[in-house]
């Protein structure tokens, strides 16, 4: 589990390293945001980032696409919970529980 705004969190299963990469992407695109913004960055709008460079890894030629499924959580600025589910492929779905990894069960 790793801090990526003071309000948003992303847990992850598979390859440590390209977490540890996505991680520090979104890190950068929540400092742009703030940045142009002068706000928080929404926990959507950075579930969506992240499922976007997933998906250019895995349509892009020449590189490897990344090997984690993500969970995405945090609070938008009503105090409201938010969880988004990212998986390789760079799908984005938002979810009020869910599991992600190997013999993960979906929790409805």
């Amino acid at each position: 589990i790793v801090q990526i705004d003071k309000h948003i969190h992303m847990a992850y299963s598979g390859l440590t390293a390209d977490g540890r990469i996505l991680a520090n992407k979104a890190r950068v695109e929540c400092q742009s945001y703030r940045l142009n913004y002068d706000d928080d960055p929404p926990i959507e709008y950075v579930s969506k980032h992240i499922a976007e460079t997933k998906q250019k890894y895995t349509q892009r030629g020449g590189v490897r696409p990344f090997g984690i499924s993500s969970l995405i959580a945090g609070f938008d600025s009503k105090g409201k919970p938010h969880l988004y589910y990212t998986d390789p492929s760079g799908s984005l779905s938002e979810w009020k529980a869910q599991a992600c990894g190997r013999n993960a069960k979906q929790v409805t």
